[in-house]
């Protein structure tokens, strides 16, 4: 007797905690001692259910004898819910924006004020007071915010050299436009620009991965913002005095869309029903 799957096979049911999908088989005594026969393999607890569903594994197995001759195969296949297909490689659902802050402390004898004008601290406290001097000035620590951006997704090929190269360039040209809102009483999406034109503002800071099994991995990259530009220094302090932003070439630039990101390979993300 051969490994037969029964035609009311490939049952799936799908949920927003997860999905699972049915194989069912008959086969002989000897069929299920040897986990299948010469065309078929019988499926074992961990087996996927395609090679490009990594996701979706075999995580019960029921077996049945309605005779002595025959056997009845169940294998479950099921994923982890939301938050597994969250970690699915190659996906646009995997991308999370995280943004958060950073404080630089800043430690010297001159800072430029609200106004754009350049102040010196021991001067400022030697005329304060007639028992201050230059001398005993006590140490300038000022605290500059940054805004940084985190972005974190699973994909299953990216080239490490891209990933480090980028490191310590800042953005050439537009960046953050991804981010979506509904128009207001329309039934579509727009996409819109949050920071403007920050051509600039953007320096790619670092990126942490990790080795997620099945040849994926999880990537972090970071970048910090710069209102005044990473390679344009106090330029708002400077306006404010009339002064044109001064260029400097402390950062080579670099073209983002060439960072490791995933492509969409799914047409309906959610649905549990690519390539099966």
């Amino acid at each position: 007797m051969a490994v037969v799957e029964l035609s009311g096979s490939r049952e799936m049911h799908i949920t927003k905690d997860g999905s699972a999908m049915t194989r069912i088989y008959t086969c002989s005594p000897n069929d299920w001692n040897n986990g299948g026969d010469n065309y078929i393999t019988l499926p074992i607890i961990g087996d996927y259910w395609d090679y490009d569903r990594s996701d979706l594994r075999v995580t019960d197995m029921r077996v049945y004898w309605p005779t002595n001759t025959q056997a009845r195969v169940e294998a479950t296949y099921s994923t982890g819910g939301t938050f597994h297909r969250e970690k699915l490689a190659d996906k646009v659902s995997s991308i999370k924006h995280t943004f958060d802050f950073s404080l630089e402390a800043v430690d010297g004898t001159t800072f430029v004020d609200t106004s754009g004008e350049e102040k010196n601290w021991p001067e400022l406290w030697a005329a304060a007071h007639a028992d201050y001097t230059v001398e005993n000035a006590p140490p300038l620590i000022y605290y500059r915010p940054h805004l940084v951006l985190t972005e974190r997704f699973n994909i299953s090929g990216w080239d490490f050299n891209v990933a480090k190269d980028l490191m310590g360039a800042v953005n050439n040209a537009d960046f953050l436009k991804q981010f979506k809102d509904k128009y207001p009483n329309q039934y579509r999406d727009i996409y819109y620009d949050v920071t403007g034109d920050d051509t600039g503002n953007w320096l790619m800071a670092g990126f942490h991965v990790e080795d997620t099994g099945d040849f994926n991995s999880e990537i972090i990259l970071t970048y910090v913002y710069d209102w005044d530009g990473w390679n344009t220094p106090f330029s708002s302090q400077l306006a404010k005095k009339g002064v044109s932003a001064i260029e400097t070439n402390m950062y080579w630039k670099e073209d983002f869309d060439t960072r490791p990101y995933p492509e969409n390979t799914d047409d309906d993300i959610d649905d549990g029903l690519r390539n099966v």
